[in-house]
């Protein structure tokens, strides 16, 4: 029998990437012409028969990894080093350099704890499928369905729990309810209950680090937010935000009627996980990045070095003026 379209773009695709034969020695198995090779190939990049996949290596400026722990008594950072390149995908990168520290990290048998955000879906993404036994993955925000994504939150945590081969736990809520009191029975329910002190009890959380912005925050962008909220917010000077919770530029919780009705492990729960691993990236973030360290709600850090030198600057110029 002749094979099918997609078979012969396998076995072409097989030949010369698996077996490595050139594209002259495979016409001559197939007895084709090279030039049919050659399109056959192209085909089978086109239609996803084969997938190519570059992994660049990621430089580590480790002196700024070395100052920011000495700063600011960090367990660990990563610093990704600059580069022309580097800098078109910023964000894409610290995801490859997070997913690699995550995976690194993840013992058997260990939680580990997700909040939301683009950087941490992309961290998510970039993870390699790596089996470890009776792993268990936990939702530390309610959901919040944002227009135009693909995902909702709860995605994040099958997707990570399937690529370990473990157990995944999503917190059904919304992020935001309607009221205090609707909040207040919600976490009497034991389902609820359950998932939110398994998120208090893991081992390792990965978090996004948010600025109050309209260009960078998805939240205010997508006006999920009301605005009276917004300016509520501003005027307690909020710079950042972890896990929908807000803090200033000295990391003190910004306590606000919103913080009544968010779904989520409360900061303080999260300052006693022993490894919390704080993504992001951008200047825009380096006053939330600085706060976040100074609430230690982090003690783990994976940035850039553009990033890590704002933060760094930022936190010996307020030195030298106080």
């Amino acid at each position: 029998m002749e094979p099918t379209h997609h078979e012969l773009l396998a076995q072409v695709a097989y030949l010369y990437f698996e077996k490595g034969l050139d594209q002259s020695a495979i016409a001559r198995k197939l007895r084709v012409s090279r030039s049919s090779v050659s399109r056959l190939l192209t085909q089978a990049r086109n239609e996803g028969i084969v997938e190519i996949r570059i992994h660049f290596p990621l430089m580590l400026a480790r002196e700024r990894a070395d100052e920011l722990c000495e700063q600011f008594g960090l367990r660990d950072a990563r610093v990704l080093r600059a580069s022309a390149r580097q800098a078109l995908d910023a964000k894409m990168n610290i995801a490859r350099l997070a997913a690699r520290y995550l995976q690194e990290s993840i013992a058997p048998g260990n939680t580990i704890a997700l909040s939301r955000g683009s950087t941490v879906q992309a961290t998510i993404e970039q993870f390699t499928p790596t089996p470890r036994r009776e792993t268990r993955v936990v939702q530390l925000v309610g959901m919040l369905r944002v227009n135009g994504a693909e995902d909702d939150d709860a995605n994040l945590t099958r997707e990570l729990a399937q690529k370990l081969g473990g157990d995944y736990f999503n917190l059904t809520a919304p992020l935001y309810v309607e009221n205090p009191e609707t909040r207040r029975a919600l976490l009497r329910e034991s389902s609820i209950r359950n998932v939110l002190n398994l998120a208090r009890h893991a081992q390792l959380a990965l978090v996004g680090i948010g600025a109050l912005d309209r260009q960078n925050s998805a939240i205010v962008r997508q006006k999920l937010l009301p605005a009276a909220q917004l300016q509520i917010l501003k005027r307690g000077h909020v710079v950042g935000e972890i896990c929908s919770q807000y803090f200033d530029a000295r990391g003190e919780i910004v306590s606000t009627e919103l913080s009544e009705r968010t779904m989520a492990l409360g900061l303080d729960a999260l300052r006693e996980i022993p490894r919390v691993i704080g993504v992001a990236v951008g200047r825009h973030k380096a006053k939330a990045i600085l706060a976040a360290l100074r609430g230690k709600y982090i003690n783990t850090l994976i940035t850039d070095e553009e990033t890590a030198a704002v933060v760094l600057d930022l936190a010996r110029n307020e030195k030298r003026e106080a």
